[in-house]
């Protein structure tokens, strides 16, 4: 009604592959307007506006300006109002089908409602509306001005809900200020957490008891520890009382066997005694050996085992220590080599003579031990990072990989299918390496199966006093 020519005038719209149009006869226009329906910056459509047919007094472009901003201003109005509406409607769906309880209140009165407002209330939306919220929410702890707060700002709270039943439920609550219809309204939001308190006061109950059963087997532990601590020092002392007191014996027993076997003595005896005695000094000997490394593990554990320092040649003492094993190697005609590469005559150190001249023999026996025959010991001695380090490496059997980490605990003894029993209690390496640390000084192991292992000792050129 519009234009010019109203009684010809016809219009349609193209929507979504959907035709509207004012007359069910109309197919094709002689003259029209075409604008496009843009929604949310994408063309959905068309709106057509046209005359279907030519009037006399037409001109050849019978549409005014103001015809076609008119349909220009339509097109655009009809696209923010679609926009709009599929906003809303998105919306409502999402509110209605919402999980939470969702209100808006004006004054403290009730103005909406969804439906899980409703659920969760165990009302209906014509009971609720126009109610006070606080006819369903005790406890508000939320503080918000209406008026002065920002829109923005969201206010979250706890609660406690009254069901229609009676029924008391907990629930968390996060409050904002809207515009409703021009007036400060309250957008509310509930969610249902009774479950999660109760699950919560349940846990605190449990936690409670697990403390209490907690506080009471530590305490139990505490005690059963304090008694294993002084029965493990009892245990230690007693070894260490017992290993003194097999000493002595052990020494005169030593003494008069040692004396018995020297070859002017042992000639004197049949045939048959000189293995006995042989046999017996040996045996002796092991057993003086285990004793003295059991009294040695003692003295450790107890804090009880003391250095005693003195300026020492490192070099000299290794070549000494290689002397005087070399006809226990010759033996299994095996020979100990040593080679100086620090570049040096000598290397002064402040060590305990006694102890690392036990480490030195401790893992020169062992290299002969499981050495194989005709095979080459290696000693080499040299100066690396602050450290004189000294490596004995054989050719024998070699340590599993599996047990190189083992091999310094007390009671360790390796075993394979390379090896038999050689003897001892696992003892010796485990005081090496404690007595190589007392001297500040590391001690470690490196193996290849059946190509030999090898021993490396590094002592720190500037001895410091423990």
């Amino acid at each position: 009604h519009a234009f010019q020519f109203m009684d010809v005038a016809q219009a349609r719209i193209i929507f979504d592959n959907k035709n509207y149009q004012t007359s069910q006869k109309l197919s094709k226009f002689l003259y029209k307007i075409e604008e496009p329906i843009v929604v949310a910056g994408r063309k959905r459509g068309i709106l057509q506006v046209g005359y279907t047919k030519k009037l006399a007094q037409m001109k050849y472009s019978p549409f005014w300006h103001e015809e076609r901003k008119l349909v220009k201003s339509i097109t655009l109005i009809l696209g923010k109002h679609i926009a709009s509406r599929e906003v809303l409607e998105s919306h409502k769906k999402i509110v209605t089908k919402s999980i939470r309880g969702i209100y808006i209140a004006t004054d403290g009165i009730l103005r909406y409602a969804n439906p899980m407002f409703c659920k969760m209330f165990g009302t209906n939306k014509h009971e609720a509306i126009g109610k006070p919220i606080t006819h369903f929410v005790d406890g508000f702890n939320c503080s918000m001005d209406v008026k002065k707060s920002s829109k923005f700002r969201i206010s979250k709270c706890s609660g406690v809900g009254k069901r229609k039943n009676g029924t008391l439920i907990d629930l968390d609550i996060a409050i904002q200020r809207i515009d409703h219809h021009g007036k400060p309204a309250v957008l509310g939001r509930l969610h249902d957490i009774t479950l999660i308190k109760r699950a919560e006061r349940k846990l605190r109950g449990f936690n409670a008891e697990l403390k209490k059963l907690v506080d009471e087997k530590t305490h139990h532990l505490e005690r059963a520890n304090k008694r294993l601590q002084s029965l493990n020092e009892m245990k230690d002392e007693f070894i260490a009382v017992t290993s003194h007191e097999l000493r002595s014996p052990l020494t005169s027993i030593r003494g008069y066997l040692s004396f018995l076997v020297e070859k002017e003595s042992l000639e004197s005896f049949p045939d048959a005694i000189k293995q006995y005695l042989l046999r017996a000094y040996h045996n002796t000997e092991s057993l003086n050996y285990l004793v003295n490394n059991i009294l040695d593990v003692s003295r450790l554990d107890l804090g009880r085992f003391e250095l005693q320092r003195t300026p020492t040649d490192l070099i000299k003492l290794v070549k000494d220590i290689i002397d005087s094993l070399s006809y226990q190697a010759s033996e299994k005609k095996l020979k100990i080599k040593f080679s100086n590469l620090s570049k040096s005559k000598n290397i002064a150190l402040k060590i305990d003579v006694i102890r690392i001249s036990q480490v030195l023999r401790n893992l020169l026996d062992n290299a002969i031990k499981f050495s194989k025959r005709s095979k080459d010991i290696l000693v080499t001695i040299k100066k690396r990072n602050g450290f004189a380090v000294i490596e004995i490496a054989d050719q024998g059997v070699g340590i599993p990989k599996a047990k190189i980490d083992e091999i310094f605990d007390k009671f360790i003894q390796v075993k394979n299918i390379d090896t038999r029993y050689k003897g001892g209690a696992g003892l010796g390496l485990f005081i090496s390496k404690r007595i190589i640390e007392l001297h500040g000084g590391i001690i470690e192991a490196t193996s290849q199966k059946s190509k030999g292992a090898v021993f490396t000792i590094q002592l720190p050129l500037k001895q410091e006093e423990k």
